[in-house]
């Protein structure tokens, strides 16, 4: 400073950095871990440090840390009791339904991590994750669920890892994946699919993980023409009678593919 009360410096602002630490949001001012959630508001202003603060008591037949809540064999129905702050939930072979799914998801919109694996649900209904835009992490494997379509998926603009394993998909139609093309991870196997649309995985951009292993797929034309940064295809345990020679032409980032026919591999080179 130069000036006596220091008038040249009032314009100068470097953002506070606070690694390892809690920064206020509207304050120039850095929490410590141990003070975040101990009771006591230290961001005066934001009140960041205690705002999401987990307030209720963990539920029965579940494992709680901080924000996160695991179900594992319960009998959860629903989701009364659940804390709307929760960022992870995972229930596992509970008794959640598509209806339940559909109608009480909407109260957890702070949600990044959504597992209801082994829980007997029917369909996704359309609209189910209208105000679940954050959720990055999708598991909804090992159900009964037939058919996925875009609108199913709608809202999840953020979702990068999606597991719709051993279900009951017979097929994957047309540009389904348009509402998700921030998806890295897309898990479609040990499903009863037996064809795959040219423009299925239109729009997946960003897929780097693709399994389609344990299906009935019998032909593979231009399928994966939009996967431009495909890492690893897993594509074993199928019925495969009639492959493109040029289907991989516009993978150039494929690095590893895993198949129980030899042909592939004079494709790959």
């Amino acid at each position: 400073s130069d000036c006596p009360d220091g008038e040249d410096e009032l314009s100068c602002f470097t953002p506070l950095r606070c690694p390892g630490m809690l920064r206020c949001v509207t304050e120039n001012r850095c929490i410590a871990k141990h003070e975040v959630c101990d009771g006591i508001i230290h961001c005066q202003i934001s009140e960041d440090d205690e705002r999401l603060c987990i307030e209720t008591k963990c539920p029965n037949n579940c494992e709680c840390l901080g924000f996160i809540m695991v179900f594992t064999n319960s009998s959860l129905v629903d989701f009364s009791g659940i804390n709307p702050r929760v960022k992870a939930l995972i229930v596992n072979r509970g008794n959640i339904s598509s209806v339940t799914l559909h109608n009480e998801l909407s109260s957890l919109n702070f949600l990044i991590t959504l597992c209801v694996a082994a829980n007997g649900i029917e369909s996704i209904i359309p609209g189910t994750f209208q105000n679940n835009k954050n959720i990055q992490v999708l598991d909804i494997q090992n159900n009964v669920i037939k058919e996925i379509d875009s609108e199913q998926l709608c809202c999840l603009k953020y979702l990068q890892h999606l597991n719709i394993a051993r279900n009951c998909l017979s097929f994957v139609r047309s540009k389904i994946f348009t509402n998700v093309i921030m998806v890295k991870y897309l898990n479609l196997s040990h499903n009863n699919i037996a064809s795959l649309h040219k423009n299925s995985f239109w729009g997946l951009e960003n897929l780097t993980y693709l399994d389609l292993s344990h299906n009935h797929i019998t032909k593979l034309d231009s399928v994966f023409k939009d996967l431009i940064k495909l890492k690893l295809i897993v594509i074993n345990d199928n019925e495969l009678t009639s492959v493109e020679t040029e289907i991989f032409v516009n993978n150039v980032n494929l690095k590893y593919l895993i198949s129980d026919q030899l042909g592939f591999c004079c494709l790959c080179q």
